[in-house]
């Protein structure tokens, strides 16, 4: 096509709007189609770009789903399957885990320094970060870098009953936190071995903590 071809098709055009309106929508239509898969695009590459934190060229993840009578006592049935992957070649080291960064099962909890009595609510700080459930040693399986205190205990792992609005919650013993949690909750320093209040009730023990995860975008670390 040369340029006398592209003068004959405009004139062509001016002198029939219906036609040109038609080529117009199609070139919209067409832009916003174009956009639109570029914008998904950079969606889907920043989240496999995305720094968790994690150490993940060596992660594996099996998900797993109890029906019947596993479903019946969940801890027992994950502890009978980490003994059968801990089994299998290759595997150095295994641990449950209901939630990780960016695998859409986290959740966020309310935490307080001090437990709630009354009405009383002087001195309290409360914060609500996101949380992430896993048994040990998560922090060493996972890559995480403790600058305090130690790896959650071996029975430190309850599930978290997602079917009862995660009342697991109020069974666990300990926590590994990262830094902004201690730096919200207990500003004067020295978390490791205090005590956070989940719902300003359940106590549970800073017992570690950790480089700070970066921070997570909303619609993929919390629901």
């Amino acid at each position: 096509m040369n340029i006398a071809e592209v003068t004959l098709i405009v004139r062509a055009l001016t002198r029939n709007r219906f036609i040109a309106s038609i080529l117009l929508v199609q070139v919209l239509v067409a832009t916003a189609c174009v956009t639109n898969l570029a914008f998904l695009l950079s969606e889907r590459l920043g989240t496999l770009t995305y720094k968790t934190g994690l150490k993940e060229a060596n992660l594996g993840v099996i998900e797993t789903e109890y029906l019947g009578p596993a479903a019946a006592n969940p801890a027992a049935s994950i502890r009978t399957d980490l003994q059968a992957i801990r089994q299998q070649p290759g595997v150095e080291q295994v641990i449950a885990a209901e939630s990780l960064p960016l695998d859409q099962q986290n959740w966020s909890a309310g935490f307080t320094n001090k437990p709630l009595k009354g009405n009383d609510i002087s001195g309290i700080v409360e914060a609500e970060p996101t949380v992430y459930t896993a048994s040990s040693p998560a922090a060493k399986v996972l890559g995480l870098t403790l600058v305090a205190g130690r790896d959650l205990s071996a029975g430190a792992f309850v599930p978290m009953e997602a079917n009862a609005d995660y009342a697991g919650l109020y069974k666990a013993s300990e926590a590994v936190v990262s830094q902004a949690l201690p730096d919200k909750l207990f500003p004067e320093g020295g978390a490791v071995g205090k005590f956070l209040y989940a719902y300003a009730q359940h106590p549970i023990q800073v017992v570690g903590g950790q480089d700070a995860f970066p921070a997570c975008p909303e619609d993929r670390c919390r629901q």
